[in-house]
């Protein structure tokens, strides 16, 4: 499902959710503003939402 999300936004939801890196880190590291690394990781939510439920109506629903 990561594969399918925009490739600034997957960086951002990795290194947030996954790496447990703060909003402040991340930006300093990619170099964008804060309000930046918040935009990308609200909309790479999103898009992760969506793909997963892209994967659950291919795979039948929720197990």
């Amino acid at each position: 499902m990561l594969d399918e999300l925009d490739l600034e936004r997957r960086a951002v939801f990795v290194m947030y959710e996954i790496d447990e890196l703060p909003c402040e880190q991340i930006a300093a590291m990619i170099g964008v503003p804060v309000g930046t690394v918040h935009s990308r990781l609200h909309a790479a939510r999103k898009e992760f939402q969506r793909a997963a439920a892209r994967w659950q109506a291919r795979s039948g629903g929720p197990r």
